[in-house]
């Protein structure tokens, strides 16, 4: 085993899977291909030093190195083991032969294992693009259309009435829902156009109803204080509203607050004083028949004026009794009023 260990030496190299095969020709294309299977870019150098001299047989390779190894290794074996030399040299070439065809084997090995780690890493590709798809279809266009509005129904977007939002305001709302439109990402956006277009018409019904409850609300306390304002500052009774009634610009001086908060253009006011005048209508009517049916002229049930002509019975009310009908018209007669 002399030979054999000394040719070791030589042959086989740490760095190297193809064992003995350094010694022969085939480790270049043999490297190359190992190299290939397992995804290096360059092959393993089995030439250690680039610089040696031509003589050092650790610059050579393949048949080269073989012979000048055998060579060396003849010069050192033991008389007692060169009768077998000859033997041992063929034995030798063949372990040579035997580890190139293992070396072989292992880089078809490792090129199956190369290949079938790129087809799992493709499969694993496959498989993240599918769940990915998958977890972003995991709707249809309907069901993605009532899950969004559910959505944008809730307290964080506008609200189960809708109230917080408006046609100007729906798009900053949306991503407060992406959430659910990235659970149909193919069609979300016909999905949030279509929701858009459907819930307008929704959202202008909801700022009018707004509008309009303001207005009822602004016309509630405006009424409640001319009432109260009128009643306290002028008779002081709270049986009537006749000073405001006359003159509707005292109405218009206690409220001041309330008319200014609700009506920055005037409308409410101009309703206020049709309201008024209406109520300085009726009270007017109302002044003329307390007047006629006093006591001291016709009585509650007309008794006292049977057979009277209207023009005699509009004489016997004294006109100053008719405040609010005076004070809004200063021509006032009692024919301008029917009973």
């Amino acid at each position: 085993m002399e030979y054999w260990g000394c040719m070791d030496s030589f042959c086989i190299m740490a760095n190297n899977n193809g064992a003995r095969c350094t010694c022969s020709n085939d480790i270049i294309r043999l490297d190359k291909e190992y190299a290939k299977a397992i995804g290096n870019e360059e092959p393993i150098d089995n030439i250690s030093n680039l610089s040696c001299d031509a003589d050092d047989i650790s610059c050579k390779t393949g048949a080269a190195k073989l012979s000048m190894a055998a060579k060396l290794c003849e010069s050192k074996v033991s008389d007692s083991c060169k009768s077998k030399l000859s033997f041992n040299k063929l034995q030798y070439s063949q372990n040579v032969r035997n580890d190139c065809n293992a070396y072989s084997l292992i880089i078809k090995d490792a090129a199956q294992k190369q290949t079938l780690l790129a087809t799992q890493a493709r499969l694993d590709a496959v498989d993240a693009a599918k769940e990915q798809f998958d977890n972003q279809n995991k709707m249809n266009s309907s069901e993605c259309v009532i899950a969004l509005k559910g959505c944008m129904n809730g307290d964080d977007a506008c609200g189960k009435d809708w109230t917080r939002c408006t046609v100007d305001n729906i798009a900053d709302k949306r991503m407060v829902c992406e959430k659910v439109l990235n659970q149909c990402v193919t069609v979300k956006e016909s999905v949030w156009d279509g929701f858009v277009s459907d819930i307008t018409p929704t959202l202008k019904s909801v700022v009018l109803s707004a509008e309009n409850n303001q207005k009822q609300n602004c016309i509630g306390d405006i009424s409640n204080c001319i009432v109260k304002a009128c009643r306290d500052n002028i008779t002081g009774t709270g049986e009537t509203m006749d000073g405001c009634l006359a003159r509707p610009e005292m109405a218009r001086s206690f409220c001041k607050v309330e008319l200014d908060r609700c009506d920055a253009a005037g409308n409410l006011w101009v309703y206020v004083k049709q309201k008024l005048a209406a109520m300085r209508s009726d009270r007017c009517a109302i002044e003329v028949r307390d007047c006629l049916t006093s006591d001291n002229i016709c009585g509650k049930d007309f008794a006292g004026c049977i057979g009277m002509d209207l023009d005699t019975m509009h004489k016997m009310c004294p006109l100053d009794k008719l405040v609010v009908c005076r004070q809004a018209n200063a021509n006032f007669s009692l024919s301008d009023v029917y009973i």
